[in-house]
């Protein structure tokens, strides 16, 4: 309870309206040494859903070389995660529960009866959103299982951000704000098509989980 506590009251402060790329990078630069640790422990934030996780992969691809970059980002991605889980399966399991979508539920069984091959496969799909770490520490999968798929699912995931992260950011920079309107309204586009044909295929999920 004090920590929950705790960041409530840093929330009312105001102290996590820096958390943008160019304010972790300031403060993890400031640090010197004490870099790597403070921006994996900052990490661990984003398994309450209370601040983003791009700005710590981008961070750590722009300050040190892709490898060490590499282990920094996977260590602060494991530790969101099992933040987010403990706190789903403990101090927030009413909460979360009463607010997950029920659909979500339905992956409860397979994770019982394959639970590292569905970790991969939701972490594939949505990395580190905080939904997944919720719903995952809401099932009946393993600490253990759960931290082996989300590991080994985060492994593309984690490539992409701390190999071309910094250059995509540097490319974004640079684009005039149609490129972005265009990726905007195609990503748009794509939400609705792929809502459209859950809607109106065939429902098959009560067969495949059977």
């Amino acid at each position: 309870m004090l920590l929950v506590g705790g960041i409530g009251t840093a929330w009312a402060a105001g102290l996590f309206e820096d958390v943008t790329l160019d304010g972790v990078r300031r403060l993890i630069e400031d640090a010197g040494w004490w870099g790597p640790i403070l921006l994996v422990a900052l990490f661990g934030l984003e398994g309450f859903g209370i601040v983003p996780a791009f700005p710590f992969l981008l961070t750590a691809a722009a300050i040190w070389p892709a490898p060490e970059a590499f282990l920094i980002n996977m260590t602060g991605a494991l530790l969101a995660s099992f933040v987010g889980f403990i706190y789903a399966r403990t101090l927030g399991r009413e909460f979360i529960a009463a607010r997950l979508p029920e659909r979500m539920r339905r992956f409860e069984r397979r994770v019982v009866e394959r639970a590292i091959p569905t970790v991969i496969g939701l972490r594939l799909m949505f990395f580190l959103a905080p939904w997944a770490h919720w719903a995952l520490g809401l099932s009946p999968v393993s600490l253990r299982a759960y931290l082996v798929g989300t590991a080994i699912g985060y492994i593309p995931w984690i490539v992409a951000f701390t190999f071309f992260g910094a250059a995509i950011v540097e490319w974004g920079s640079q684009q005039p704000s149609e490129v972005w309107i265009g990726i905007a309204t195609a990503a748009v586009l794509s939400f609705i098509a792929v809502g459209l044909w859950r809607i109106f295929r065939p429902d098959t999920a009560p067969e495949s989980i059977e």
